[in-house]
């Protein structure tokens, strides 16, 4: 699998193929890996992998956790 199309001299330059852009898509959607593991893995650049991902139509949303506090029950008395 190539990973740049070889039209410029300069690495930082060139583009990546898009049979590597869909392999590595698709090693994120099997679900085996985070979106920041993957893209360390491969040395790609930060959020270009979601970039591929809309590229390519799917709709990857980041999950989120609500913390929420536990109230003390309110006294009888006032």
């Amino acid at each position: 699998m190539e990973r740049y199309v070889k039209t410029y001299k300069s690495k930082w330059q060139n583009q990546y193929t898009e049979e590597f852009k869909r392999s590595i898509c698709e090693e994120f959607l099997k679900g085996t890996a985070t979106l920041r593991s993957v893209e360390r893995k491969y040395q790609i650049g930060n959020s270009r992998l979601n970039h591929w991902l809309i590229e390519f139509g799917y709709k990857v949303k980041k999950p989120y956790i609500l913390e929420t506090t536990v109230m003390a029950p309110a006294s009888a008395s006032l």
